[in-house]
């Protein structure tokens, strides 16, 4: 977990524990969702989107994968993208697997995952800004 999304889940009278997997109060393995009101009363967890802007020409991502707090309880980040990066030949970019997966190991709450290939995308050419400003 990020420092500055723990220091805002404690000055909001949060904690955050690792059981496995970093959870905020203990309970939710997210801090920003749009439900779990409980944890909203005191905006412990909130709704607004903690945004990262990047320029893919610079970064080159091969997907994105996004996915409810069922995938991470029992993946970890560079497993699930090592997972994906393998299965990207698969109908569904690996998310259908990666999610029975989840649930194979023993996740109890939801899984949803979604995967977007960029690469067929990025095989297009995407300059970067220093090339495009130059």
């Amino acid at each position: 977990m990020q420092e500055k999304e723990r220091m805002r889940i404690m000055n909001a009278g949060g904690f955050v524990v690792f059981n496995g997997v970093w959870r905020v109060v203990g309970v939710l393995a997210m801090s920003r969702a749009l439900g779990d009101y409980p944890l909203k009363e005191n905006n412990i967890v909130i709704a607004n989107p903690d945004v990262l802007t990047f320029d893919l020409g610079d970064v080159r991502p091969r997907f994105i994968i996004l996915a409810t707090d069922g995938l991470w309880d029992t993946f970890g980040n560079d497993e699930a993208c090592s997972f994906v990066g393998s299965r990207l030949d698969e109908p569904h970019f690996g998310a259908r697997s990666l999610a029975l997966a989840a649930y194979q190991r023993g996740s109890l709450d939801n899984i949803t995952v979604m995967v977007i290939n960029l690469e067929k995308r990025l095989s297009a050419r995407v300059p970067s800004r220093r090339e495009s400003s130059a």
